[in-house]
């Protein structure tokens, strides 16, 4: 009996020889960077010569910067198994702006533009003297001070207005004239 190719025997009469073949199987492995970037599919155990499609799906406040590896580019990455290969989608945080606006006499700080997705940003402010706090919108905010969850660029306007006061006039004694 035979047990591995090349196969030597002395043929002593009629003889069947099984041989059976298999193929191999390779491992592809795939990983996202950083590892909150992103999710990568794909990966597993293939047979020699197939064909695999990998693909990537970055997380909100990340965007996809392209493949390393067994594929590059940005463009789609299809990986045909004939040896072990690893594929890493590759990602980028993205930074979004706090915009503030004020209008009338008072004053506000919290914007800037390097923040990030699920930051926690407050938004603190006051009137000057003379002005009252009247209204605030965006980012979810009523009132100062705002804290609220950064899911994109936001804007949020605050408006001060001046206060008013009532003048009361009266003449003393009231016969002694008239007061404007």
């Amino acid at each position: 009996g035979c047990s591995a190719l090349p196969c030597t025997f002395t043929l002593t009469g009629n003889t069947t020889i099984n041989i059976v073949y298999t193929r191999d199987s390779y491992a592809l492995t795939t990983s996202a960077n950083p590892a909150a970037g992103g999710t990568v599919t794909g990966g597993g155990s293939y047979l020699s010569g197939f064909s695999v499609n990998v693909t990537q799906t970055p997380n909100p406040g990340y965007t996809f910067t392209g493949w390393s590896g067994a594929c590059s580019g940005t463009g789609a990455c299809t990986v045909t198994m004939d040896a072990p290969k690893s594929v890493q989608a590759n990602y980028s945080q993205i930074n979004y702006s706090v915009t503030v606006n004020v209008t009338g006499d008072g004053w506000a700080n919290g914007d800037g533009t390097n923040y990030h997705y699920g930051d926690s940003v407050t938004i603190n402010g006051g009137p000057f003297p003379g002005s009252s706090f009247g209204s605030i919108n965006g980012g979810g905010c009523s009132a100062l001070p705002c804290t609220f969850t950064l899911t994109g660029n936001t804007t949020i306007n605050i408006v001060y207005t001046r206060d008013s006061y009532a003048l009361t006039t009266s003449a003393n004694p009231a016969a002694g004239g008239t007061v404007t």
